[in-house]
């Protein structure tokens, strides 16, 4: 005796209680059978059991284990066993050979699918099969067994249609068996495995309190027979399990499961492809899920990618700041070899503020200082020596020192105008010094640089939306930008580009909270600036469809002509519907409905351009 064909019977308590229409369902690890592109339905990692015992001592098992994962679709393992062992050998006269021989099938499945990621709710996938079959312990002839390897594609289609509540929740699925046949050879005899096509639709009937039916259907045609119609039904009964019936070739099946925290255990019962002379078959199946969801999932992703991101950012912070610090120690020596000291420590010192263990940079700093201090000091002392007034000249050197030492103090803290008060200070007493000279054209020039950080600090801070944080950072530029006409004009665009985008995100705040007045308001005002932001031109047509309709009771003859633009819509034939609705829009200029089903298919117009 031959065990029966494993891609007859499927696999799944869940499934064949359904009569086999499953395949635009198939939300379990099964669906390395039934259709592997609704692995993508499947939220969590899983495991699936099933267990049947056929006629004569059958036995018939498989185990299936789902992988998804955030972002790169999905993968599906599955192994398959149908076999009788301990058949009693007889020769052609039945005589007994006091011998028993086994057979089995094996078929071992690896499966992927992903979402096409163009936002059209399509998910292709794909069923790798390696087939095998075995006859083992036979008197003559010895052990019998060959391999073949085959591939199965799946397609599934998760529309999201406009309109009635009986336009939602529909699913297709197909499934093309044998799409790359096997080949596999008994001795000399080989085995023809037909292409197979099943074809299947469900839709999702759902009642108050969380309770819903699947209702499905599937056609299956092949090569090597006629066309078989499976129906199936599924109703959920809040948390704790389902019930199940279903129509296949032969007759009414029958199942129910029941679930526990992460478990489920199904059942099975009914008819099968060899009903005509055999009785029904039970069914079982154990699940288990375990893992993280696909959001979480994805969430985890998004938390290491932003670690990740940060990685980087640290990495290129520090690449800048070694940059930066080899930048300034350049400036810095080359100040310090043309005994500008003072421009040399300023140098030096941005080197001591980016990293504190420059011992170089601190090394020169001392020097420069004690260069710089005895410049002044001989400086001075010529002029003290060549003054007439001993005494007044004296007290002038003592002021013009200690404003200068402020001015220097106040340098450093990068208090700049005071430390310009001071060194003006020192410069009146002292109108002919160099070094006070070159004090101040050193602290104007670190005006203009830090003037320039902030207007670039400002715009990091906009890009990272705080907009708060980049006001400040403009504020401090524009009171040190002084009389600077270049900088005052980036400074002024910059505030502008801040005040439109904080209204944007007011605009759209106003949106979500349903303020459609307000939000009008701030987009139209944002378009005079900027016109051509489709964006904010977006929202700007649809806070006036809102602002400005209203709910309008159709005719029938109306109400007709609204379906006959939904039909043109759900066929993607966009431009025929808009045409149709504003056309109802010329005795109806303000019906909300007809409003909203225009922009509606303006947007998909917009997604298929892109």
């Amino acid at each position: 005796m031959a065990v029966p064909n494993m891609s007859i019977l499927g696999f799944g308590a869940r499934a064949l209680g359904m009569g086999k229409a499953f395949t635009a369902l198939a939300n379990d690890p099964t669906a390395v059978y039934w259709n592997p592109a609704a692995l993508e339905d499947i939220d969590r990692q899983g495991a699936t059991f099933f267990h049947s015992s056929l006629w004569g001592g059958a036995s018939y098992d498989f185990l299936g284990y789902v992988q998804p994962t955030a972002d790169l679709g999905t993968f599906g393992l599955g192994i398959a066993r149908i076999g009788v062992d301990g058949i009693p050998q007889t020769s052609v006269t039945e005589e007994d050979l006091n011998n028993t021989f086994s057979n089995a099938e094996y078929q071992i499945f690896a499966s992927y699918a992903r979402r096409i990621p163009w936002d059209i709710n399509l998910t292709p996938g794909i069923t790798l099969r390696m087939y095998n079959r075995s006859w083992s312990g036979l008197l003559e002839g010895g052990d019998v067994s060959d391999t073949g390897f085959g591939i199965d594609l799946g397609f599934m289609y998760r529309p999201e249609w406009l309109g009635s509540p009986w336009l939602q929740d529909w699913g297709f699925g197909m499934k093309i068996q044998n799409f790359v046949a096997p080949s596999i050879k008994e001795g000399n005899v080989a085995e023809d495995f037909p292409v197979t096509i099943k074809l299947g639709t469900m839709k999702i009937v759902r009642f108050a309190g969380g309770e819903f039916v699947n209702v499905l259907m599937d056609l299956d045609f092949s090569e090597k027979r006629s066309a078989r119609f499976h129906l199936g039904s599924e109703y959920r009964i809040k948390d704790y399990g389902e019930v199940r019936m279903g129509y296949t070739t032969g007759g009414l099946t029958f199942g129910a499961s029941v679930e526990y925290m992460s478990f489920r255990f199904d059942y099975s019962y009914g008819s099968s492809a060899y009903s005509d002379v055999m009785p029904g078959i039970h069914r079982f199946s154990f699940s288990y899920n375990f893992g993280n969801t696909r959001e979480e999932l994805y969430a985890e992703a998004q938390q290491k990618r932003r670690e990740e991101e940060a990685m980087l950012l640290a990495q290129l912070r520090e690449e800048e700041n070694r940059q930066f610090i080899v930048q300034h120690m350049k400036i810095g020596e080359n100040y310090f070899n043309n005994e500008r000291y003072l421009d040399a420590i300023v140098e030096y010192q941005q080197i001591l503020s980016r990293d504190s263990s420059q011992t170089r940079a601190a090394a020169m700093i001392d020097s420069a200082n004690v260069l710089l201090h005895k410049g002044f000091e001989v400086a001075q002392a010529a002029a003290l020596k060549d003054a007439l007034d001993k005494s007044k000249a004296e007290l002038t050197r003592q002021f013009v020192n200690e404003r200068f030492a402020k001015g220097r103090a106040l340098l450093d803290k990068n208090q700049f105008d005071q430390a310009l008060t001071e060194f003006n200070l020192a410069l009146e007493r002292d109108p002919g010094n160099a070094m006070i000279l070159e004090a101040i054209a050193t602290t104007k020039r670190r005006i203009g640089e830090e003037a320039r950080r902030l207007v670039q600090q400002s715009r990091t801070e906009m890009e990272n939306k705080n907009y708060s944080e980049a006001q400040v950072a403009l504020s401090e530029a524009r009171t040190l930008a002084g009389n600077d006409s270049s900088l005052m004009r980036t400074i002024n665009a910059a505030e502008r580009q801040i005040d439109s985008q904080r209204n944007l995100q007011k605009g759209l705040l106003y949106f979500q909270i349903e303020e459609y007045g307000r939000a009008l308001e701030i987009f139209e005002e944002l378009l005079k600036r900027d016109p051509n932001n489709e964006m904010i031109q977006d929202y700007a047509r649809r806070s006036k469809i809102e602002v400005s309709s209203k709910d309008v009771v159709m005719d029938d003859a109306t109400k007709k002509r609204y379906m006959e633009g939904m039909t043109m819509f759900i066929n993607n034939k966009y431009s025929e519907a808009i045409k149709i609705w504003n056309e109802i829009l010329v005795e109806q200029p303000y019906n909300k409905k007809v409003l909203q089903a225009i922009q509606g298919a303006k947007e998909k117009m917009a997604q298929g351009t892109k």
